[in-house]
C-alpha cells in the first residue's frame, strides 16, 4: 500500500512527498477526486491526504468519494487539511467522514508524525526504496 495526496499546490506537495521519501513511503499525487478514486479502487491506499483548497475539486463530492473508498477499503485513513479561515470547507471534510481534519498549519506541523504513524502500520514491502546517491 502507498499513500495518496490530493492537491494542486506544487510547492507544499513537494514538502509532503519529500517527508514521505525520507520515511521510505511512496506518495502518489493526484489533482482530482476522480483520479484519486480511480487509483484507490485499483490499488488501495492506507493513507489519503486531502488538500481542501485543491483547484477544481467540488467539496460536495468529497463525502461520496470517501464513502466509496472506505466501502472498498475500510482500513483507509483520510486526513483533510485546509485554511483555518475556511470553516465551511473544514466542516464539509468532517461531514465527509474524514478521519482527521486539520488546519494547514496543524497539518504542516504534524505531517512527520502522520507519516511515521502510517509507516509503522504499513507493509514494509510496499515502502519506497531509498534513492541512491553517487
Amino acid at each position: 500500500m502507498t499513500t495518496a495526496l490530493l492537491t494542486s499546490d506544487l510547492l507544499f506537495h513537494s514538502r509532503i512527498v519529500s517527508h514521505g521519501h525520507a520515511a521510505g513511503i511512496p506518495v502518489q499525487v493526484v489533482g482530482t477526486l476522480e483520479s484519486l478514486l480511480d487509483l484507490a479502487l485499483k490499488e488501495p491506499f492506507q493513507l489519503i491526504m486531502v488538500d481542501l483548497t485543491t483547484k477544481g475539486v467540488d467539496l460536495d463530492q468529497l463525502a461520496p468519494t470517501i464513502a466509496t473508498l472506505k466501502a472498498q477499503h475500510p482500513q483507509t485513513h483520510v486526513v483533510a487539511y485546509g485554511p483555518h479561515v475556511d470553516e465551511q470547507s473544514l466542516h464539509k471534510a468532517q461531514q465527509a467522514d474524514c478521519d482527521e481534519v486539520l488546519t494547514k498549519g496543524q497539518f504542516d506541523r504534524a505531517i512527520r508524525q502522520i507519516l511515521d504513524r502510517y509507516a509503522k502500520n504499513c507493509d514494509l514491502s510496499a515502502r519506497a526504496e531509498p534513492e541512491e546517491r553517487p
